[in-house]
């Protein structure tokens, strides 16, 4: 379930982009809440899960949601139709069913990872976004801003050079956070 925390940060990631793109969607309620919130923004998910989409198409139709659509499919074989102008995964970049019982999917996840954001980059349009929502501790964040450097993808802000990223401290040592990686020219 999205916490107010990604769906915040996600609504304010998102305005003014044309094509997004929710990597991992579930039950498409954040695709959702973007498409009805951005009508001028066509909104692209998909997830693994063929139950998921199912209720994700159901809730696009009987709230009539037009500009937001559904596929089943993964991080390794989904196929956007265009680049995105932004592309957010909320605590799906590696599946519990890929690594299991690991509490550190980075580091035995790292090859994973690298070729997935490898991918999102390549999706990406000129000036698009990568937003990776999830649960980390500080050096799980910094290992994760290495190997997206390795993928032409900065972890600064192309307009002021200051870093970026956003914070939810919930009292616990696992804080909320979201990277915003910026496409690098090429």
């Amino acid at each position: 379930m999205a916490s107010i925390f990604s769906i915040r940060f996600i609504r304010d990631a998102a305005r003014g982009r044309k094509r997004i793109l929710d990597a991992g969607c579930g039950n498409g309620v954040q695709a959702l809440y973007l498409a009805r919130l951005y009508p001028e923004a066509l909104i692209h998910g998909y997830d693994i899960s063929p139950e998921a989409i199912e209720r994700a198409n159901r809730y696009k139709q009987s709230r009539e949601v037009p500009n937001a659509c559904f596929s089943v499919s993964s991080h390794d074989s989904f196929e956007p139709p265009d680049k995105m102008d932004m592309i957010y995964a909320s605590g799906s970049l590696v599946g519990e069913h890929e690594i299991p019982g690991t509490e550190e999917p980075l580091l035995e996840g790292e090859e994973i990872v690298k070729r997935r954001l490898s991918r999102f980059r390549e999706m990406l349009s000129h000036e698009g976004i990568l937003a990776i929502l999830w649960c980390a501790a500080d050096d799980a964040n910094n290992r994760l801003r290495k190997l997206a450097e390795g993928c032409d993808l900065a972890y600064r802000d192309a307009r002021t050079g200051d870093v970026v990223s956003y914070k939810e401290d919930s009292g616990k040592i696992i804080c909320r956070y979201a990277l915003v990686f910026w496409a690098l020219n090429k």
